[in-house]
């Protein structure tokens, strides 16, 4: 009789056992991957002014360089119904120079996208983006989008901007503080 009781005792935990593996199991299992971002397609106009510090001149040298974009109109593919967006980014140490900035013309930095859709409602994005090359004063940018509306997915644009048009403080540099302002145009997407 002992002999089964221990016989008992032995199926019970073992029983116990193997209905909480399961349980076990699915604690320590890894977690499911992240999914991906849903299929997203936006392509906006961006207009507004850029701003140079110190001031271009006539030879490259770095620049701090900030885009203060106006709400631009956009096409949206992907049913946000997203109809406008405002774009600001900031760049460090970007050679420039008035005539062409060359290939050198690179730097990282950071934005934001403002997005409002057709009731009125509003989002943002928080990018982290890069001027991958800036030539005869046309600037291509690529990144992604760090946090907010679409998240984890790509950005990139051109920006056309004509450093020419600051004349004479651009060419004669210094005295004049080379050219601070000047307008921007151009277009970006999300994807």
């Amino acid at each position: 009789m002992l002999r089964t009781s221990r016989s008992r005792a032995r199926q019970a935990v073992l029983a116990a056992a193997c209905a909480v593996l399961p349980l076990g199991a699915a604690l320590v299992a890894p977690a499911a991957a992240t999914a991906a971002p849903a299929a997203v397609s936006v392509s906006c106009s961006a207009a507004g002014q850029v701003h140079f510090n110190p001031g271009v001149e006539l030879f490259p040298r770095p620049q701090h360089v900030s885009y203060q974009g106006q709400d631009g109109t956009c096409d949206d593919f992907s049913d946000f119904d997203i109809r406008t967006a405002k774009l600001t980014m900031s760049f460090d140490d970007v050679p420039l120079s008035c005539l062409a900035s060359g290939s050198s013309g690179s730097g990282k930095g950071s934005g934001k996208i403002e997005w409002t859709n057709e009731y009125g409602d509003t989002a943002e994005s928080i990018l982290d983006v890069q001027i991958d090359d800036s030539t005869l004063n046309v600037g291509h940018v690529s990144g992604h989008v760090r946090s907010g509306q679409f998240e984890g997915h790509g950005f990139s644009g051109t920006f056309k901007t004509s450093l020419v048009g600051g004349g004479v403080s651009c060419t004669i540099g210094a005295p004049a503080g080379g050219v601070k302002d000047a307008d921007f145009t151009g277009d970006f997407s999300i994807d």
